[in-house]
Parts: C-alpha cells; sequence; structure tokens
C-alpha cells in the first residue's frame, strides 16, 4: 500500500501543533530572538485559539502516515477600502511550513493553492505575506509580487504596553 499525503483544515485541538510549526520556521529563518524568548509560544497559542474558533485564522494541515508534517494558513484582517479594492477584508498568509524531511514535493504549493482557493471561495481578493529567501520564488510562481510596503519595529516600546484603540490618549 502506497502512502499519500493529505490536507485537511486545523480544528482547535491542533493549536498546539501550529505554535509548534511556527516556532520551527522562525528558527529556519534564523530568527533568534525568537528562540531565546519563551513567552512567544504561549502568547501565540493564546491569540490564535480564539482566532481559529471564530474563523479569523484558517490553518490547513499536511499528514503523512497518520503524522503531521506540515501546515500553514491565513489571518483575515480588516482594512479599509483602498484604491485598488474596495473589500474591507484582507487574508495574510502565515506560518508556511514543511518538515524538512518531506520537503521538495510541492506540499508548501498545495498548501497555499488551498488557502488561495479558500480565499477566492470567500470573496478576500487581497493576500499579503512575509516571504523568507526560501519560499520567494514559490511565492513568485503563484502571482505574488514584491510590493513598497516598508515596516519599522520600534525596539524601546514594550509590547504589553500596547492599548486598545478606546484606551488610546487624546491629542
Amino acid at each position: 500500500m502506497e502512502l499519500s499525503y493529505t490536507i485537511r483544515p486545523a480544528r482547535i485541538e491542533d493549536a498546539l501543533i501550529i505554535v509548534r510549526q511556527r516556532r520551527r520556521m522562525f528558527e529556519d529563518m534564523g530568527y533568534s530572538d525568537y528562540i531565546q524568548s519563551e513567552g512567544v509560544d504561549a502568547a501565540y497559542l493564546e491569540w490564535v485559539k480564539p482566532r481559529l474558533l471564530d474563523g479569523r485564522c484558517r490553518h490547513w494541515l499536511v499528514q503523512y502516515a497518520g503524522e503531521i508534517v506540515g501546515g500553514g494558513g491565513i489571518e483575515i484582517h480588516e482594512r479599509a477600502p483602498h484604491p485598488v479594492g474596495l473589500a474591507t477584508h484582507y487574508a495574510h498568509v502565515v506560518g508556511v511550513y514543511i518538515e524538512p524531511e518531506h520537503r521538495r514535493q510541492g506540499l508548501a504549493r498545495q498548501l497555499m493553492l488551498t488557502a488561495l482557493a479558500f480565499c477566492r471561495e470567500s470573496g478576500l481578493n487581497f493576500v499579503t505575506l512575509q516571504a523568507s529567501d526560501f519560499g520567494r520564488p514559490l511565492y513568485e510562481s503563484l502571482g505574488f509580487e514584491a510590493s513598497s510596503e516598508m515596516r519599522l519595529l520600534m525596539r524601546d516600546v514594550h509590547p504589553l504596553q500596547e492599548r486598545l484603540p478606546h484606551e488610546y490618549p487624546d491629542d
């Protein structure tokens, strides 16, 4: 009997697997800060669980011989209507990861095609991601293009100081 790979939607019971795969993805990308930060996994677990339940996060897992060997997903975010589209929601691809011994078999492509099909069916016509050097050729082959987006990480602001919009100081 020949074993094959299957892709299935993640369930809330899979949250720890998603957290572990996210950690491995960041380790593969060389994020030593992540590896040294004890609270990141626990904080992400608490963040992702309610989003898996209410649909703001969709994740798919790759199975082989009864074991999870990869996964990836999307986070659904709000945005203002924009000249390139009036949609008020978009998908951000997250956590695409395949165990090293299962790479180079088209699994990340199949995960991405699954996620993009979900986006199409859901009317999410704007999809973003942060590409690693390793993943960039795959994403470009699927039609993703580099954009003018920039970012700033203000290291002097502690994340626990984060406030909700209604708590922002008045000008």
